[in-house]
Protein backbone atom coordinates (compact mmCIF):
# COMPACT_ATOMS: atom_id res chain seq x y z
CA UNK A 1 0.00 0.00 0.00
CA UNK A 2 1.63 3.44 -0.93
CA UNK A 3 2.44 5.91 2.36
CA UNK A 4 0.01 8.56 0.72
CA UNK A 5 -3.05 5.77 0.75
CA UNK A 6 -1.79 4.67 4.08
CA UNK A 7 -1.72 8.50 5.61
CA UNK A 8 -4.92 8.84 4.25
CA UNK A 9 -6.38 5.87 6.09
CA UNK A 10 -4.59 6.82 9.43
CA UNK A 11 -5.70 10.27 9.07
CA UNK A 12 -10.27 8.70 8.68
CA UNK A 13 -9.07 6.29 11.53
CA UNK A 14 -7.99 9.00 13.87
CA UNK A 15 -9.71 12.26 12.77
CA UNK A 16 -11.51 12.75 16.05
CA UNK A 17 -8.16 12.86 18.02
CA UNK A 18 -6.39 14.58 15.29
CA UNK A 19 -9.07 17.41 15.40
CA UNK A 20 -8.77 17.04 19.30
CA UNK A 21 -5.16 18.04 19.19
CA UNK A 22 -5.55 20.63 16.49
CA UNK A 23 -8.48 22.52 18.49
CA UNK A 24 -6.21 22.57 21.17
CA UNK A 25 -3.69 24.70 19.13
CA UNK A 26 -1.04 21.58 18.51
CA UNK A 27 0.71 23.21 15.73
CA UNK A 28 0.57 20.44 12.24
CA UNK A 29 3.69 21.44 10.67
CA UNK A 30 6.29 18.25 11.00
CA UNK A 31 3.19 15.97 11.63
CA UNK A 32 2.10 14.28 8.30
CA UNK A 33 -1.13 13.06 9.76
CA UNK A 34 -2.03 16.68 11.50
CA UNK A 35 -1.01 18.43 8.38
CA UNK A 36 -3.13 16.44 6.58
CA UNK A 37 -6.02 16.72 8.81
CA UNK A 38 -5.62 20.77 8.89
CA UNK A 39 -5.70 20.54 5.10
CA UNK A 40 -9.59 18.35 5.30
CA UNK A 41 -10.92 20.57 7.92
CA UNK A 42 -9.78 23.95 5.62
CA UNK A 43 -11.48 22.61 2.84
CA UNK A 44 -14.51 24.60 1.62
CA UNK A 45 -16.62 20.96 1.42
CA UNK A 46 -16.05 19.96 4.88
CA UNK A 47 -16.01 23.91 6.17
CA UNK A 48 -19.67 23.44 3.87
CA UNK A 49 -20.50 20.29 5.60
CA UNK A 50 -19.84 21.60 9.00
CA UNK A 51 -22.02 24.74 8.83
CA UNK A 52 -24.95 22.67 7.51
CA UNK A 53 -24.94 20.66 10.64
CA UNK A 54 -25.36 23.26 12.88
CA UNK A 55 -27.55 24.73 11.06
CA UNK A 56 -29.26 21.60 11.11
CA UNK A 57 -29.07 21.48 14.83
CA UNK A 58 -30.74 24.92 15.36
CA UNK A 59 -34.20 23.52 13.36
CA UNK A 60 -34.07 20.31 15.00
CA UNK A 61 -33.67 21.71 18.53
CA UNK A 62 -37.30 23.48 17.94
CA UNK A 63 -38.98 20.37 16.57
CA UNK A 64 -39.74 17.40 19.13
CA UNK A 65 -37.58 14.95 19.90
CA UNK A 66 -37.85 11.04 18.55
CA UNK A 67 -37.77 8.48 21.35
CA UNK A 68 -34.92 6.96 19.54
CA UNK A 69 -33.08 10.21 19.37
CA UNK A 70 -29.66 9.11 20.18
CA UNK A 71 -27.46 10.86 21.76
CA UNK A 72 -30.48 13.16 22.80
CA UNK A 73 -29.32 16.87 22.16
CA UNK A 74 -29.64 19.88 24.85
CA UNK A 75 -31.82 21.45 22.82
CA UNK A 76 -32.68 24.12 25.53
CA UNK A 77 -28.48 25.02 25.40
CA UNK A 78 -28.82 25.28 21.31
CA UNK A 79 -32.05 27.19 21.19
CA UNK A 80 -29.95 29.58 23.92
CA UNK A 81 -27.50 30.21 21.37
CA UNK A 82 -28.73 29.36 17.93
CA UNK A 83 -28.03 33.19 16.96
CA UNK A 84 -24.47 32.51 18.17
CA UNK A 85 -24.76 28.68 16.60
CA UNK A 86 -25.76 30.34 12.94
CA UNK A 87 -23.11 32.96 12.96
CA UNK A 88 -20.66 30.43 13.51
CA UNK A 89 -22.48 28.39 10.88
CA UNK A 90 -22.21 31.64 8.35
CA UNK A 91 -18.29 32.00 9.09
CA UNK A 92 -17.95 28.59 8.20
CA UNK A 93 -19.42 29.48 4.77
CA UNK A 94 -17.72 32.56 4.33
CA UNK A 95 -15.04 32.41 1.67
CA UNK A 96 -12.44 33.85 3.89
CA UNK A 97 -8.89 31.79 4.79
CA UNK A 98 -9.59 30.33 8.19
CA UNK A 99 -6.69 28.42 10.75
CA UNK A 100 -7.38 24.32 11.06
CA UNK A 101 -7.75 25.37 14.89
CA UNK A 102 -11.04 27.07 14.17
CA UNK A 103 -12.77 24.06 12.31
CA UNK A 104 -11.49 21.92 14.63
CA UNK A 105 -13.02 23.39 17.48
CA UNK A 106 -15.67 23.28 15.92
CA UNK A 107 -15.81 19.54 14.56
CA UNK A 108 -15.29 18.63 17.84
CA UNK A 109 -17.98 20.53 19.17
CA UNK A 110 -20.22 18.87 16.87
CA UNK A 111 -18.62 15.38 17.62
CA UNK A 112 -18.19 15.36 21.84
CA UNK A 113 -21.10 13.47 22.95
CA UNK A 114 -20.02 14.25 26.30
CA UNK A 115 -19.77 18.21 25.52
CA UNK A 116 -22.39 20.76 26.29
CA UNK A 117 -24.04 20.32 22.84
CA UNK A 118 -24.95 16.88 24.56
CA UNK A 119 -25.17 17.21 27.95
CA UNK A 120 -25.68 21.12 28.50
CA UNK A 121 -23.51 23.01 30.45
CA UNK A 122 -20.79 22.19 33.17
CA UNK A 123 -18.49 24.00 35.34
CA UNK A 124 -16.22 25.70 32.74
CA UNK A 125 -17.77 24.87 29.66
CA UNK A 126 -20.69 26.01 28.38
CA UNK A 127 -22.43 25.64 24.29
CA UNK A 128 -22.26 29.24 24.22
CA UNK A 129 -18.47 29.69 25.61
CA UNK A 130 -17.07 27.13 23.53
CA UNK A 131 -19.30 28.52 20.34
CA UNK A 132 -17.88 31.82 21.03
CA UNK A 133 -14.05 30.48 21.00
CA UNK A 134 -14.68 28.75 17.94
CA UNK A 135 -15.74 32.61 16.60
CA UNK A 136 -12.95 34.15 17.79
CA UNK A 137 -10.98 31.36 16.03
CA UNK A 138 -11.84 32.23 12.91
CA UNK A 139 -11.70 35.67 13.37
CA UNK A 140 -7.81 35.67 13.93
Amino acid sequence: MGTLLALKISVRCRHGRLDRQLAAGRDAAGDPALSLRALQLCNPTTRERLADTLAGLVGMAFERPLPSESPRLDRDAIIDTRLLLLDLAGRLRADAVVSPRAVALVSTLLEDHDGPLYLGDSPGRSLGSEARAAIAALDL
